[in-house]
């Protein structure tokens, strides 16, 4: 057991990640502190029914992009008039959504593709996932591709991350 606590303190000392940063206490203790939050703005759900953001992702190319899932993730409280919507908003300009996303069922989860960055994939309540291209201008907001219900997970998607590999396109 001695060995066990020993090495959990050394991989504790050596994983201080604020060290570099900070000194002790300087963040807090200081009067004039050098970090400070500011909102940029806030963005509002179009939808008319209370949803939470279930998920949040910047577009890889740091244009100000980011597409927010939102969803009703309580067992069953979902009716059929909730909304499936959800939206890629440009930060730049907060008023309205870029566009909207229409799946099959409402997305928990987002994640833009790092290497073809108009490539967009979400995981669904109803257990699948579905990709988005959104260069498209004519049919962008439904997905080009959903997999097949029948060999998805049985349960709502949380997350989901692409692999980094040669053709970018494994989840």
């Amino acid at each position: 057991i001695c060995d066990i606590a020993h090495n959990s303190i050394a991989q504790n000392n050596t994983l201080d990640l604020y060290e570099q940063y900070f000194k002790d206490g300087d963040i807090f203790e200081s009067d004039d502190a050098t970090m400070k939050l500011d909102t940029m703005c806030v963005l509002k759900d179009p939808s008319e029914e209370k949803r939470h953001a279930t998920s949040v992702c910047w577009h890889p190319d740091g244009s100000g992009k980011i597409a927010i899932s939102s969803s009703i993730m309580k067992f069953q409280k979902m009716s059929d008039a909730t909304p499936v919507q959800s939206y890629i908003w440009d930060i730049n300009h907060p008023n309205a959504p870029e566009f909207e996303l229409i799946p099959n069922s409402p997305l928990t989860c987002l994640q833009f593709n790092p290497k073809t960055h108009d490539h967009l994939a979400g995981g669904m309540y109803n257990g699948t996932i579905g990709f988005w291209d959104i260069r498209n201008k004519m049919d962008r907001a439904r997905p080009a591709a959903v997999s097949n219900i029948e060999f998805s997970h049985r349960d709502p998607v949380f997350d989901l991350r692409y692999i980094s590999s040669r053709s970018s396109t494994e989840l």
